[in-house]
């Protein structure tokens, strides 16, 4: 593991709850939390930010509430859960 690589993790481990909502343009109707927006940054990767709101741009016209995951497992790049209850 690289210095970088466990300084964001430090960083990220400190991320539980939210104190701000934040929004993407092109996806105004669905929120995230501060470790999100840290995680995208931290890392380089508002590609999978966007990626993963468009993802619940889709699953939004079925649930009112979405709550998503992602982990890094070894052997596995990454792995994203979504859970959704039904509206």
């Amino acid at each position: 593991m690289t210095t970088k690589e466990r300084e964001i993790r430090s960083e990220l481990s400190q991320c539980y709850g939210t104190e701000n909502k934040y929004f993407n343009e092109l996806f105004k109707d669905v929120f995230y939390s501060d470790g999100v927006r840290e995680m995208a940054l931290l890392c380089d990767a508002t590609w999978l930010l966007i990626d993963s709101l468009s993802n619940m741009v889709l699953l939004r016209r079925e649930h009112d509430f979405i709550v998503g995951g992602l982990m890094v497992k070894p052997n596995v790049i990454l792995t994203m859960r979504m859970e959704t209850e039904p509206t």
